[in-house]
């Protein structure tokens, strides 16, 4: 079966775990392909197959089996060419084999015309952020066949996910390695500016998704600022291994901000009889009611009891005030309170 990590959608809604609940039963072997190993869907997937992985062939892997059909097809392709092909394809074997038959049907079979045409061909290639991000710290061995990246080359890298990449920059340019120079305070002048960079391109990212304006032809800009500027100025690795590259932990805190924004919500609708719209507004339950409330109901229990009665505060309520109270410094009073005593709060 191909493309397993293509299913989404109603159209197939609980295919994965059909697929599942049909590999346990099945008495004949299932061959499940993907591209993205990396995918959500596929871990659980991955639990009740053989994990083979694959990896793109090599230049002379594939230069000798196309050369071997030239032959048979009494074909006279300089290797040279033949290598030049084969790196504008990205190394796909099949997009190789069709060039080789276009250009000989053709009558392209001299070595100039052939690397020009090589060159218009190219395959542009999907990369996961994660091999994009080494590629935006090394401009000077990212461009085509390990060259040089060009501005359009190094602009490129920001498109492969322009929502995401510029996510990557920000979590990890303070962990690149400068290279050609050891001077600690010329690296922090480099750090600071890739800082200035990625705040201009955030202000840019807020501009173009406004509401009011929608300015998406700013996007290059945004690119320029948020993935080119950085990479160019740094110059450097990142350590390798897989935890050389960090996830964005924007994603964590933006999802824990949307709860508490949620839950303050919640909870000033609860309360707002009771403290006469005083507590309307979540950022004033925030910061006038929470801390007063979380010290009240971990008192007594009677009387924090009889509180929570008069103020409508579900048992829901009370985990959601403790967790809105808890700092670094300052842990979940819930936790200082005897376990006998907190579970009367169930009832």
């Amino acid at each position: 079966m191909d493309e397993v990590d293509g299913m989404a959608g109603n159209e197939d809604r609980g295919g994965m775990q059909e697929l599942i609940n049909m590999i346990k039963i099945t008495q004949l072997p299932i061959i499940c392909m993907c591209n993205d190993r990396q995918a959500i869907k596929i871990r659980s997937l991955a639990n009740y197959c053989l994990d083979l992985r694959f990896h793109r062939p090599r230049v002379e892997q594939i230069k000798s089996a196309v050369l071997s059909i030239a032959c048979k097809e009494n074909v006279n392709l300089p290797p040279d060419v033949l290598t030049n092909i084969i790196d504008s394809s990205n190394h796909d074997i099949r997009q190789v084999i069709n060039n080789v038959q276009m250009w000989c049907s053709s009558g392209l079979i001299d070595s100039e015309g052939l690397k020009a045409d090589a060159l218009g061909a190219r395959k542009d290639l999907h990369l996961s952020a994660f091999d994009v991000i080494r590629k935006v710290f090394a401009p000077d061995i990212s461009g085509s066949q390990g060259s040089v990246a060009t501005f359009n080359e190094s602009l490129d890298l920001f498109f492969q996910d322009y929502n995401l990449i510029p996510l990557f920059v920000e979590e990890n340019y303070l962990n690149v390695r400068v290279h050609n120079t050891h001077d600690d305070k010329k690296i922090l002048q480099l750090m600071s500016q890739a800082a200035s960079d990625i705040a201009t391109a955030d202000i840019i990212s807020s501009t173009i998704r406004s509401s009011r304006t929608g300015s998406w032809s700013l996007l290059p800009i945004q690119g320029v600022f948020s993935t080119v500027s950085p990479g160019r100025t740094l110059r450097g690795s990142l350590p390798g291994g897989p935890g050389g590259v960090s996830f964005p932990s924007w994603f964590g805190k933006n999802s824990t901000q949307s709860r508490i924004n949620r839950t303050t919500s919640e909870l000033a609708a609860h309360l707002r009889l009771a403290t006469h719209c005083g507590s309307s507004n979540p950022l004033t339950l925030l910061l006038d009611y929470a801390t007063p409330i979380s010290e009240l109901i971990t008192r007594d229990i009677d009387s924090a009891i009889q509180f929570l009665i008069n103020y409508q505060i579900t048992r829901e309520d009370v985990d959601s005030i403790m967790e809105l109270t808890t700092w670094p410094n300052r842990p979940n009073r819930m936790l200082s309170v005897d376990s006998k005593v907190s579970y009367q709060y169930t009832y």
